[in-house]
C-alpha cells in the first residue's frame, strides 16, 4: 500500500506509528523527518521516495578539556557520550545530518593542530546504535575551506578543493575531491587537479628564485606601466621564508609604492584595472583589486 500511494501522489506527506517506522520503511531521497508529540513520524518525500525516519535523537558538542585537549560529546536520547577524542588542536563543528544515510544524526567536523601552518582536516562522525561511533576519515579529506555539500539522490558528498601551502608549497594548481560514505566508509569517488588560470601581460613565481638561482635574500622585479600613465613601473617581489611564497609590491610613477600584503605562488599584472590601476593575479585565479582610498591592492 505504502509503494502504491509513493508513486500516486508527489510529493506526499506519510504520517506512520512509531513502532512501524523502526526499520520498515524503505530508505530514499526525502527531508525533514519530524517526531511529532504523537509518537508518530513526518515523512516528507519526493520523486516517490522515502527516507529512514531519524531513529535517535542525537546532539553533539565540542568540550575544551584544558589547552589543546578537546573531545566531542554526543548525548543520545538523553544519554551523553565521550564519542570521540582528536589529537591535541582545534576541533570545531561544521554541519550536523544524516550524512550516511542509516537513520541516525552525524557530525561533520574539522581539525587543526593551530596557528597558520597546515590546513584543517576533516572527518565524519557517524553512529551506528547502541552507543557505536566510527570517526571516517580521509587522507585527501582536508582544505583552507570548509566541504561543500551536495546530494545524489540518496548519497550525501562532501567537496573539497585543497592547495598546497606552506614551506616549499610552491604549487599553482589546486585538488579536487569529492566523498561519500560507502558501506561504513568514507570513500573517494572523484577527483581532479584544476591546472586552468588568469592570464596575465607579465608576472613572477616563487619557483623564479631557484629557477634563475637568485638568491632569496634579494627581490626579483618585472617591469610595466601599472598606474597607465605611459611610464613604465616595476613590481617587485621578496621572498617569504616562512610560507615560501612571494610577497609583491607596485612601485608606480604616479601612484608611488603600492602593496599587496599578499603571499602567493604567482603574481600577475592584468589587462583590466580598478580605479586607474591594473589588476593583478594571485596563484591561479585570485583577483587583487587596486583601491584609491586606501592606496592598496585587496581581494
Amino acid at each position: 500500500m505504502l509503494k502504491y500511494l509513493a508513486s500516486v501522489f508527489f510529493p506526499f506527506f506519510l504520517v506512520v506509528p512509531m513502532a512501524f517506522a523502526q526499520g520498515q520503511i524503505s530508505t530514499g531521497d526525502c527531508s525533514p523527518n519530524i517526531l511529532n508529540s504523537s509518537g508518530s513520524v513526518t515523512i516528507t518525500c519526493f520523486n516517490g521516495e522515502q527516507k529512514r525516519p531519524l531513529k535517535s535523537e542525537i546532539t553533539y558538542e565540542i568540550q575544551s578539556i584544558g589547552g589543546y585537549e578537546s573531545q566531542v560529546i554526543a548525548t543520545v536520547d538523553g544519554i551523553p557520550y565521550v564519542a570521540l577524542k582528536p589529537d591535541a588542536g582545534l576541533t570545531f563543528e561544521i554541519a550536523t545530518g544524516d550524512f550516511d544515510n542509516n537513520g541516525h544524526t552525524d557530525l561533520l567536523y574539522s581539525w587543526s593542530s593551530g596557528g597558520n601552518c597546515c590546513p584543517p582536516s576533516f572527518g565524519v562522525l557517524s553512529y551506528f546504535g547502541n552507543g557505536v561511533f566510527k570517526d571516517l576519515t580521509h587522507d585527501d579529506f582536508w582544505s583552507w575551506n570548509d566541504p561543500e555539500l551536495t546530494t545524489r539522490g540518496t548519497k550525501t558528498r562532501f567537496r573539497v578543493d585543497s592547495v598546497v601551502s606552506g614551506m616549499g608549497g610552491t604549487e599553482t594548481s589546486s585538488t579536487m575531491n569529492v566523498f561519500e560514505i560507502a558501506d561504513g566508509e568514507l570513500v573517494q569517488i572523484e577527483n581532479g587537479v584544476a591546472t586552468a588560470y588568469v592570464p596575465s601581460l607579465v608576472e613572477l613565481f616563487a619557483t623564479d628564485f631557484e629557477k634563475y638561482a637568485i638568491s632569496k635574500s634579494q627581490t626579483i622585479s618585472v617591469g610595466i606601466d601599472v598606474d597607465l600613465d605611459n611610464e613604465q613601473d616595476t613590481m617587485v617581489c621578496s621572498w617569504w621564508e616562512r610560507w615560501g611564497l612571494i610577497v609583491c609590491e607596485i612601485h608606480a610613477s604616479a601612484k608611488g609604492m603600492i602593496e599587496t600584503s599578499t603571499g602567493c605562488t604567482r603574481v600577475g599584472v592584468l589587462e583590466t584595472s580598478s580605479d586607474g590601476v591594473r589588476d593583478l593575479v594571485c596563484n591561479r585565479d585570485t583577483i587583487m583589486r587596486y583601491s584609491a582610498a586606501s592606496n592598496r591592492y585587496s581581494y
